[in-house]
């Protein structure tokens, strides 16, 4: 028999949801089917509809492309460009070749927003980019929202700040207690909910400045 103590642990990790990269990645190898993968995004807090939305997402962009396809990618907005990249499924050259049409041959990629340094990408403000990295545990937050933060793999104030409340609601066992628990302590650190298009700009701009070479 195992004790009390570890069943529960042991059962907490067999449970434990995957991300979104894992379903798509999993689907893509043919290990998850359409319907599991329906299944998998409920098991993260969507709703029935977005949960739709994704699916239908994840077997379009697991399709098999053909050259159409391929050059849509150069309509997509600055915006979806930045999600992409930050959610795994576009690297930093590709998101750099994408985000800097028609630059002549040594230039690097120029988002338009925010002050720019010599390399020619954004300035990101060094506070932010260390209040982002901090670990949830650093923080002290109640038993019932760490809990719901492991099982969304939600570990840094970073992947947090994305999330709007609506989004925090919609996770298991999350209420209201704890968002108000959350907002406080993001309030301390002068951020908030929701700053998902700064947290994107950041990561992005860093990658972009420390590990990449001019296309």
């Amino acid at each position: 028999d195992v004790m009390p103590f570890w069943r529960d642990k042991l059962t907490q990790i067999a449970f434990s949801p995957l991300t979104r990269i894992d379903i798509r990645r999993m689907h893509k190898v043919e290990v998850l089917t359409e319907e599991e993968v329906n299944r998998a995004y409920h098991d993260i807090g969507y709703s029935d509809l977005n949960a739709e939305r994704l699916t239908a997402f994840t077997l379009r962009l697991n399709a098999p492309k053909a050259k159409d396809d391929v050059d849509e990618l150069a309509k997509l907005t600055r915006a979806s460009v930045l999600g992409f990249f930050e959610d795994g499924i576009i690297n930093a050259d590709k998101a750099r070749s994408l985000l800097q049409p028609d630059l002549q041959p040594g230039k690097r990629v120029q988002i338009q927003a925010g002050p720019r340094d010599a390399a020619g990408t954004p300035e990101i403000d060094a506070e932010l980019q260390r209040k982002l990295n901090i670990v949830l545990e650093e923080l002290e937050f109640s038993v019932r929202s760490t809990n719901c933060f492991e099982s969304a793999k939600v570990t840094t104030i970073g992947q947090l700040a994305r999330y709007t409340e609506a989004d925090l609601l919609q996770l298991r066992s999350f209420g209201k207690t704890s968002l108000r628990e959350v907002k406080r302590k993001l309030d301390e650190l002068a951020l908030s909910l929701g700053m998902a298009a700064a947290v994107r700009l950041a990561t992005v701009a860093l990658t972009l400045r420390t590990s990449g070479k001019p296309t």
